[in-house]
């Protein structure tokens, strides 16, 4: 099957994670047509991030948002790049508690990980995780003012956005600081 792009990503100043993340975004199940699709697909990267992350927030329930906005601003503050188990460990940690053991709980799998966050997150190195991106951490820390007015309204998806004072502040506490 061939697909026709629309001349805005033929541009040359058309990113080619805008690009990527389009496709991503066709290759899910939909019953509309593709060059609907396309035309109402956001044009630009921080656009494309409003729907993927809206679109996340949609889903699952309150421990799988706490578990996609921890794992989000953990990748996004930490000092070096998190291993897939200590995630799993900061995942299943309770903010406040003054122990944890780990054989009291189940601790996010590699996929579960990967998938609440979509496209956002990857692997490297074996078992090291970053964002698939520079820009989403970027998006993830820019104002929410820059945001589109629909996502403004959207107060999960707000959650998930980054402030540096503040996660610092929530990643002591989980680490018992």
């Amino acid at each position: 099957m061939q697909v026709r792009v629309p001349l805005s990503y033929k541009k040359p100043k058309a990113n080619w994670e805008v690009i990527v993340l389009v496709l991503e975004e066709l290759n899910r199940y939909s019953t509309r047509k593709i060059s609907e699709r396309l035309q109402t697909m956001p044009k630009g990267i921080t656009g494309m991030y409003e729907l993927i992350l809206g679109r996340l927030c949609s889903n699952g329930g309150e421990e799988e948002m706490h578990m996609r906005r921890r794992i989000l601003h953990w990748v996004a503050m930490a000092f070096r790049p998190l291993s897939v188990a200590e995630m799993q460990y900061a995942c299943a940690t309770v903010d406040g508690e003054k122990s944890f053991d780990p054989d009291d709980v189940i601790l996010a799998s590699q996929e579960q990980i990967l998938q609440s966050c979509s496209s956002l997150l990857e692997i490297f190195d074996g078992d090291k995780l970053r964002f698939t991106h520079r820009t989403v951490k970027e998006f993830l820390l820019h104002s929410p003012e820059k945001l589109s007015p629909e996502s403004l309204q959207d107060g999960r998806l707000l959650s998930c956005l980054v402030t540096e004072p503040e996660t610092h502040a929530a990643m002591a506490r989980t680490c018992g600081l």
